[in-house]
């Protein structure tokens, strides 16, 4: 404006002005939500046999507030429940914009052990009611029975271990490694030594392997634990 306009505005202004025609060009953050049902049922056009599920709350009798989604599109679930092991990793994170929420995911390995997306939902607060709602969807969409044959993977997430006791009681739930070796170090266990004997006692195939693993790891503990006494010069 300055160079073209020969106009001099202040910078507020000019945020103002781009904030006014963002909204005329784009809708407001709170009219976005208004348009999630024709989202959902243009992926059910475009993506047969996908689960979309939406639970809102009533604000007055015209109104409701939105609270959380579930997707998990046609093509991936079916992708997976044929080519995929039966083996499926979970994760939360923050969203970062106007409204604060938690995106929860739910991804696979595919035969080339390429991540597979398999279904993620927007929710308000992760805790356990989330995760139930999100660990029961999964399981209808994947179609799990037998508990016992699928195994899980997180990282120690706020509210998972108790929804999986009531959504899924007797899969397999493990831990992540890198997320358990990000523990160490915060319990200022650290050191390359120590980080090697862990992925070692990860990549074990045979018990003998993993109890020699183990005591390597052990000893790197034991020396982690170790701190000069102070009253020693």
């Amino acid at each position: 404006m300055n160079e073209e306009r020969m106009v001099k505005i202040h910078l507020k202004t000019t945020y103002r002005v781009k904030a006014q025609c963002l909204k005329i060009f784009e809708g407001s953050n709170v009219d976005q939500y208004t348009k999630l049902w024709e989202y959902c049922d243009e992926l059910r056009r475009t993506n047969p046999s996908s689960t979309f599920k939406m639970k809102v709350l009533p604000y007055d009798d015209a109104h409701v507030i939105f609270q959380m989604i579930y997707i998990c599109l046609g093509a991936c679930k079916n992708g997976f429940k044929n080519g995929c092991r039966q083996l499926v990793g979970l994760d939360g994170c923050h969203l970062k914009g106007v409204f604060n929420a938690q995106l929860l995911s739910a991804m696979g390995m595919d035969a080339n052990n390429q991540t597979w997306v398999i279904a993620y939902a927007i929710v308000e607060l992760e805790n356990k009611d989330s995760w139930v709602w999100f660990l029961e969807l999964l399981a209808a969409n994947l179609g799990i029975k037998n508990h016992c044959v699928w195994t899980f993977i997180s990282d120690k997430q706020k509210g998972l271990i108790p929804a999986f006791e009531k959504a899924l009681p007797n899969c397999n739930h493990q831990f992540c490694v890198r997320h358990l070796y990000t523990n160490y170090k915060a319990d200022e266990f650290k050191g390359r030594g120590l980080k090697d004997a862990l992925w070692n006692v990860a990549k074990s195939t045979t018990t003998a392997d993993f109890r020699e693993s183990m005591a390597e790891k052990m000893g790197f503990d034991r020396l982690s634990l170790t701190r000069p006494d102070p009253d020693i010069p």
